[in-house]
């Protein structure tokens, strides 16, 4: 459990440090606050699974180093990306 917990607060770490980073570019802040919109919405989650979700999936690491790959699609397809790669990691 509390390597878990130590690997979540990683990837909060990194999502924090992405942020900061890059605080001019609202865009990012917006596309990804209406993917955690559509995580709570199709899957009735929290806000806080949600948040989880996001910085434990591949997803801030593709914003980060190829952000025309993510662009290409929706919020709702990385919402359902999201979801389904969580839901695969935990069986």
């Amino acid at each position: 459990m509390l390597k878990n917990a130590e690997t979540y607060l990683s990837h909060l770490e990194a999502v924090r440090t992405y942020f900061e980073e890059k605080e001019e570019d609202d865009q990012d802040k917006e596309f990804i606050s209406y993917i955690k919109d559509d995580l709570m919405e199709f899957f009735d989650i929290s806000d806080e699974e949600a948040d989880k979700m996001i910085s434990k999936s591949v997803f801030m690491e593709l914003l980060k180093n190829d952000p025309d790959y993510v662009y290409h699609y929706e919020a709702e397809y990385w919402a359902h990306y999201i979801f389904q790669t969580q839901l695969i990691e935990t069986v």
